[in-house]
């Protein structure tokens, strides 16, 4: 798995914030209000990306990976690498689309009721999808093991000895 890059996240944003520009545009008074509920799940899960990266990184620190009962399991890491590399799309994909949606609002204030209402949660909805498409961004690179060095060799595909008495040839 590649690590996700922020550009790519960058350029998902800017090209979401002009669809949703396009779409608030034209069909803004048939989508109704915006809530601050909606903003809940977000900031929700940039709390849990922050915290699984904290504990992480102090698992890293301490050297408790392994396969041992009382280590942290490789896979465990996988799983929070997937969790912080979905949450920085998620992220992105709100930022545009908040972006869009404060790029349509801004210009609008003075004439309706409706965009001075729905304006600063749109800001902090922008803000909540970059603060999680940092926090995945750092929850997934916390979760890259460290390499054995470069000199290390390739692995070699051999399945090494049997637990259970069993042979492979």
């Amino acid at each position: 798995m590649k690590p996700t890059s922020p550009l790519t996240l960058l350029a998902v944003a800017v090209l979401l914030a002009g669809c949703s520009w396009i779409i608030l545009d034209r069909f803004f008074a048939d989508l109704g209000p915006r809530s601050w509920w909606d903003l809940g799940f977000p900031w929700v899960l940039t709390a849990v990306c922050v915290a699984a990266g904290r504990w992480i990184k102090k698992v890293l620190d301490d050297g408790r990976v392994g396969q041992d009962r009382s280590q942290v399991q490789p896979l465990t890491l996988s799983r929070w690498c997937v969790v912080g590399s979905s949450a920085a799309w998620l992220g992105a994909i709100l930022a545009g689309l908040y972006l869009g949606g404060v790029a349509w609002a801004v210009p609008q204030w003075p004439d309706l009721a409706a965009a001075q209402s729905d304006g600063p949660i749109m800001i902090v909805g922008c803000v909540s999808g970059v603060l999680l498409s940092a926090a995945g961004l750092w929850l997934e690179k916390v979760c890259q093991l460290p390499s054995d060095g470069e000199n290390s060799p390739p692995p070699t595909g051999d399945m090494g000895p049997s637990s259970v008495g069993w042979s492979y040839d």
